[in-house]
């Protein structure tokens, strides 16, 4: 089972993965742990990903290693099935800052999986900070993308004057700059307080 989740056959990939959750046999996890450094198929490593997190053996460790993956699907896996470590863990964050991050489905996933941190109780106002420090970071990157803009706004709820306040601070191209205008804009104006309005 563990050698067919890198089988070029999806359906074994899956059928593979789900057996090695459902059998819940944690002698694997060593092995799968190694394979995630060695395996050659960037589909086999989003298998073996999955797998440790179904296992609940998906740690720092291994994060560290997936989230600078030259292959964007398994930095993007990576990122989202590091979600609880994110949330706990303010230097991971922190190494999540200086990823260089693949292309805009990654950049879109890591503003998700960071906004969890603004919409989870409990979570450190350290953690929350540099969150949202990072989300900003990341969606500046992409400012014509609405996807990006949007999953910016859901993962920084009330943050709004912010995120506005720093777009027209930043100057720049005008046009660059109108998706996240329009958007921030409504949001506030629909809030309908007086204050946020002003």
């Amino acid at each position: 089972l563990v050698r067919h989740l890198s089988h070029p056959n999806g359906w074994w990939r899956d059928e593979a993965q789900k057996r090695l959750v459902l059998a819940q046999d944690k002698s694997l996890i060593p092995a799968l742990k190694k394979m995630l450094h060695v395996e050659k198929s960037a589909l086999g490593r989003v298998h073996i990903i999955w797998t440790l997190q179904g296992l609940d053996a998906w740690d720092k460790q291994s994060a560290h290693a997936a989230i600078n993956d030259p292959d964007w699907q398994v930095q993007f896996s990576a990122i989202r099935a590091s979600e609880k470590i994110i949330q706990t863990d303010l230097n991971f964050i922190k190494t999540l800052a200086k990823t260089a991050l693949l292309n805009q489905q990654v950049a879109k996933q890591a503003i998700l999986s960071l906004g969890l941190c603004n919409s989870t109780e409990g979570i450190s106002p350290k953690n929350k900070q540099a969150a949202s420090a990072l989300i900003s970071k990341i969606s500046m990157t992409y400012p014509k993308n609405e996807l990006i803009v949007l999953s910016t706004v859901a993962s920084m709820p009330g943050q709004e004057e912010g995120l506005l306040a720093s777009i027209l601070n930043k100057g720049g191209d005008a046009q660059d700059s109108a998706t996240w205008l329009n958007i921030l804009a409504r949001i506030i104006v629909k809030s309908g307080e007086p204050q946020r309005v002003n």
